[in-house]
């Protein structure tokens, strides 16, 4: 397809979490106009998430049509490079080309709002509003500079993260989601009047985070489902997505035809009642040996601590001791340093919904007792092997579904960078860092609990986060020649070589996705084929971390509220 033959314009709309779980019978029945109008004239399938189903991943590799293996992303947190010191993921981290940045350089223009994984805001033909890792309003979060400016002067402002403001009730948690999705309704419709472009796209994260913390008041299926629910609860996740859907109808309307829209997830959703202490499972099997509060392993942690609290202000600091005393605790206690003997521990695990397990190898950490080879496969099969039997004791039932070797998952020059194992588990349980005190404790209770009140949201709240991720995400796509149609096999690795195809631009040969030929009628390729180009090696990540020290104590928070880090 030559590029003036298809002068379309694609619209791509993430729904952060979608999933046709929960929204097949609104749009079936018409009670979300806009979508259950795509829905019922466009092409629409599962579209499958990244392993694991987590955000930072996901959307790193929509942006890139690439794996972690290759981009290099995988959790909101990482290690860095021979050390045991935390730190977040950014888009500096991300080590391909982005789709933007790709057509940036064909001379297309592009607009890009939301999308995680993309601060700080990378310099493209258009203008990019930078995702969920922003610290806040204070930091530079456009390209260009000025456009943060020109929101504020024209619509009010962009609100990065309205709903992080403290303490509130339920309702009022749904309040501030409701006003997020109308403030960044209100700033997308304005560039999309205001600055024509190729290529938009638009991430609400809203519909993520009301899953999270209102999932049980919709499903039935959840063991904490109240049928007598107060109707403002009850119906929290359709009020959202009715509000969504009104956004979406404006926004569209924004955007002259022809064009072709695409709505999309980046995971999907399914019920939460149990979490995982997998740490604690690890040192209950004689993988990890807890220091007991050692004074070397407690050094270490003060030494993290100390390092991201310089980047902090003090005012920040001091509300943050206020509000939440034992934030010092959890912060420590994420990496369990001051309470994990290094001298005796195989393995460890980052937990943030799914498993990530690092082997204490000793080409990688500075204490490490695994010699990468023979000797690191034998721990992985032994790993496998374990966790496969993880029995809730509640149930009798296993926990696990699948436990993969993220080499073998995601190969590639960035796999390095990337956990050793990924656990991935049943539905119903999900996983999360332990505190000090859970490490050490030998009954099999203390290895899976039902306390789901996650991150500071839970807290205040006193609303379980009942909802998690799914691998499972959503896709619809309309617009001309896609004729009404289910899809199957559809991944989001897919979506970055299918949207070049769609402007008519050449897809990389070394991308890991394809061009879905499904979405398209019978014929389309033979008269449009596919376009290929060579690829370019990936580039090398930023190792700094990009924030300020104001921002990087503000990510935190936000990654806290949200249940990502405890």
């Amino acid at each position: 397809m030559a590029r003036d033959e298809r002068p379309d314009r694609v619209v791509v709309i993430g729904l952060d979490g979608a999933t046709f779980a929960l929204l097949r019978p609104w749009l079936e029945s018409g009670e979300l106009p806009c979508l259950s109008r795509l829905y019922r004239e466009g092409v629409s399938g599962v579209l499958t998430s990244v392993i694991p189903p987590l955000s930072p991943e996901a959307w790193s590799t929509f942006m890139t049509g690439q794996h972690p293996g290759r981009h290099g992303v995988m959790n909101f947190v990482t290690l860095r490079p021979g050390s045991y010191e935390l730190y977040f993921n950014t888009g500096a981290n991300v080590q391909e080309r982005t789709l933007w940045r790709r057509l940036s350089d064909a001379g297309r223009r592009v607009g890009v709002v939301g999308v995680p994984m993309t601060y700080p805001p990378e310099p493209v033909n258009g203008y990019l509003i930078s995702g969920l890792e922003t610290p806040g309003v204070g930091a530079k979060f456009t390209h260009p500079a000025s456009l943060a400016e020109e929101l504020r002067r024209e619509v009010g402002g962009y609100d990065l993260h309205g709903d992080f403001l403290g303490r509130t009730t339920p309702e009022g948690y749904l309040a501030r989601l409701l006003h997020v999705v109308d403030n960044q309704a209100r700033a997308v419709c304005y560039l999309l009047s205001r600055y024509p472009t190729d290529l938009s796209v638009v991430v609400i994260g809203a519909t993520d985070r009301a899953q999270h913390c209102f999932w049980k008041f919709a499903d039935p299926r959840h063991p904490h489902y109240d049928p007598k629910a107060p109707p403002v609860l009850a119906s929290a996740l359709k009020r959202v997505y009715a509000r969504v859907d009104a956004a979406m109808e404006t926004m569209l309307g924004c955007v002259p035809d022809p064009k072709t829209v695409i709505v999309m997830s980046d995971h999907g959703f399914e019920p939460c009642h149990r979490l995982i202490h997998l740490n604690c499972w690890l040192e209950r099997h004689g993988y990890l040996t807890s220091g007991r509060g050692s004074e070397a392993s407690y050094s270490l942690a003060q030494r993290t601590w100390q390092s991201a609290g310089r980047r902090a202000p003090r005012w920040l600091k001091d509300w943050l001791k206020a509000t939440f005393p034992s934030l010092r605790q959890h912060v420590q206690s994420f990496l369990m340093l001051s309470r994990v003997d290094w001298s005796r521990t195989r393995a460890f695990s980052l937990n943030n919904q799914h498993g990530y397990i690092y082997l204490h190898r000793t080409d990688r950490f500075p204490q490490g007792l695994v010699d990468p080879g023979s000797e690191a496969e034998a721990l992985c099969e032994s790993l496998a092997a374990d966790l496969e039997q993880f029995v809730d004791a509640r149930t009798g039932e296993k926990v696990v579904d699948r436990v993969y070797r993220v080499a073998d998952l995601h190969p590639g020059p960035a796999r390095d960078r990337l956990p050793d194992l990924i656990v991935l588990w049943r539905e119903g349980y999900t996983a999360r860092a332990e505190t000090n005190e859970q490490i050490g404790r030998q009954c099999p209770e203390a290895l899976i609990d039902s306390d789901l009140h996650l991150g500071d949201i839970g807290r205040f709240l006193s609303v379980e986060q009942s909802g998690a991720h799914a691998p499972d995400g959503l896709l619809i796509a309309h617009g001309p020649g896609l004729e009404r149609r289910s899809v199957e096999g559809a991944n989001i690795i897919d979506l970055a070589p299918t949207i070049l195809h769609l402007l008519g631009e050449p897809v990389p040969e070394d991308m890991g996705g394809r061009v879905r030929e499904e979405l398209f009628p019978p014929g389309h390729l033979a008269a449009h084929p596919v376009r290929y180009t060579p690829g370019s090696p990936a580039r090398v990540a930023v190792g700094e971390s990009p924030y300020s020290a104001e921002e990087a104590r503000q990510v935190e928070r936000h990654l806290q509220d949200l249940g990502y880090l405890d």
